[in-house]
């Protein structure tokens, strides 16, 4: 006789899966998914708001649209269809992803979250090193809004959570002490500065105009023009250091999470995604 646990056991270990991936830009979601992929059963969908719509611009798709359309429909057909799917986004709106997170419970999917972290200045510099260029004020705002909800998705009941360190590189540990010296000394906004002033053009974001882009007289702005412009660098500035500010708070709160959930490697991630996902 199949005793009830053994049943339960058996439905459970076949449910369908939804693994939420969760992470700042530039902090190698996608490297990490690339580890993980050949773990996964051929069926497994793949939803990712910068590969969704295969008639966008590689190097400027559109985010926004492609989040929704994935959020609206793409998911829940997949969930209608009981297919396991992994969800690759940044997770800055806890309530959305909540949403989708219940939805698939109420299907019967077993759930895990997957938070990859990474230090502000290796989230910072990995975009800038990338052909599509957030601007630099996106970033590090992003990346408190992401990070802030990483205690919020650990407290999601019934969901297998997961706080992965990213990979470094011996430089980019180094750039994090530097960055997390450069905290402890209250001086991080003279420390991005400093950053920034070593290749200014490789911390343009592809996003905007580049003065390259004016190729004739007729482009030349006018007085008028140059004016808004420069009150436009002021703003910019200006944002730029409310941000830094923002960051500040936010890391402090950050790194009480990261004492308590205790980030895993990628090896041991890994491991207990091999567990979640086999039938």
């Amino acid at each position: 006789m199949i005793s009830l646990v053994s049943l339960l056991k058996e439905v459970y270990n076949n449910s369908p899966k939804a693994i939420i991936m969760t992470g700042g830009a530039g902090v190698g979601k996608s490297t990490f998914l690339n580890t993980i992929e050949p773990h996964l059963t051929s069926d497994v969908k793949i939803f990712n708001p910068d590969t969704f719509n295969p008639e966008d611009d590689p190097n400027k798709p559109n985010i926004s649209k492609n989040s929704k359309l994935i959020r609206t429909q793409a998911i829940p057909q997949a969930i209608s269809n009981k297919q396991s799917f992994i969800y690759d986004t940044t997770g800055q709106n806890f309530q959305e992803t909540l949403n989708i997170i219940q939805v698939a419970q109420s299907a019967n999917y077993k759930v895990m979250v997957i938070t990859l972290y990474a230090s502000p200045i290796t989230s910072f510099l990995r975009n800038f090193n990338r052909e599509r260029k957030l601007p630099k004020n996106v970033v590090l705002d992003n990346w408190a809004k992401v990070y802030k909800n990483i205690d919020n998705f650990s407290k999601v009941p019934n969901v297998e959570f997961l706080l992965v360190q990213t990979e470094m590189s011996p430089k980019e540990k180094k750039n994090v002490n530097e960055f997390e010296r450069a905290y402890k000394a209250n001086d991080l906004e003279e420390y991005f500065k400093q950053i920034m002033s070593q290749d200014p053009d490789r911390f343009s974001s592809t996003f905007r105009k580049k003065p390259s882009d004016i190729n004739s007289a007729k482009d030349l702005p006018s007085p008028e023009e140059l004016k808004a412009k420069e009150e436009k660098k002021k703003e910019s500035e200006k944002r730029f250091s409310d941000t830094i500010k923002n960051l500040k708070d936010q890391f402090k709160e950050v790194e009480k999470y990261l004492k308590i959930l205790k980030p895993l490697s990628y090896k041991e991630a890994i491991g207990q995604v091999k567990n979640f996902v086999k039938p």
